[in-house]
C-alpha cells in the first residue's frame, strides 16, 4: 500500500513517514500542496496524510482536490494543538473533514496513533 504525506514541517515529514515505513507501506512526501498535486498526477496513493497549514494552498483544498482526484481516497489531516488545540484548529479540521477527510490528528500524535489509523484506513 501506498501512501502520500503532505507536510511544510521537515522533522514532522520525516517523523510521520517513518511512522509509515515502519508498518510497511510505501511512502512518497511532498513538502507543498503544489508538489502533492504533481505526485498525485503520475501515481496512486492509497492514504495521504495531510497538515492543514500549508504555503500557498492550505489542506483543506488540497483535500477537496485529493477526493475529486479519487472519491475512495482515505485522508488523515493534521494540524497542531494536542491537548489544547485552539478553536481555530479544531474549525480547520472540522472543515477538511466536511471536504471528505476520514480523520483528523492533532499534533504531537505517537506512532501508535498512526498505526491505529492505517488499521483503520486499511478495514
Amino acid at each position: 500500500m501506498k501512501a502520500l504525506v503532505v507536510e511544510d514541517d521537515k522533522d514532522i515529514l520525516d517523523i510521520v513517514s517513518g511512522y509509515l515505513k515502519d508498518l510497511d507501506l510505501s511512502v512518497e512526501t511532498a513538502s507543498s500542496a503544489e508538489e502533492a498535486i504533481e505526485k498525485m498526477a503520475s501515481n496512486r496513493f492509497d492514504f495521504y496524510f495531510v497538515d492543514i497549514i500549508l504555503p500557498q494552498m492550505n489542506g483543506i483544498e488540497l483535500t477537496k482536490k485529493i477526493i475529486s482526484h479519487d472519491k475512495n481516497s482515505k485522508v488523515a489531516v493534521m494540524t497542531g494543538g494536542g491537548e489544547g488545540i485552539d478553536i481555530v484548529n479544531q474549525i480547520l479540521l472540522d472543515a477538511a473533514v466536511h471536504k471528505g477527510a476520514l480523520h483528523s490528528l492533532a499534533k504531537p500524535f505517537t506512532y501508535d496513533d498512526i498505526a491505529d489509523l492505517v488499521t483503520r484506513f486499511k478495514s
